[in-house]
């Protein structure tokens, strides 16, 4: 990168993508909160079928890094996320 006046500066790229949520981990079905994300696309063929089907469940393509968070999840969260499926089931859209 140059500045203003062409002299050179160093700086670091760092490739940023959308984070999926792939999965809420709730009190009642897991035993703890939790929010699990998933980054950067993969190949189907270098993905389990056990994988695939999670990744089916949430509605998004394979993901190559999957990391959960152990933190409250606002009821909020899990409203907007069931409104959301509500939507484009009845809409008919993609999810």
């Amino acid at each position: 990168m140059f500045d203003d006046n062409g002299r050179n500066v160093a700086v670091t790229v760092i490739e940023v993508q959308p984070c999926v949520i792939t999965q809420l981990k709730t009190e009642e079905n897991d035993g703890y909160q939790a929010v699990q994300l998933g980054a950067f696309d993969k190949k189907e063929k270098s993905t389990s079928q056990q994988l695939q089907g999670h990744f089916e469940k949430a509605g998004t393509s394979p993901k190559k890094y999957v990391t959960e968070f152990r933190v409250f999840v606002p009821k909020v969260l899990i409203l907007v996320m069931n409104l959301r499926l509500m939507m484009c089931l009845t809409l008919g859209d993609t999810c």
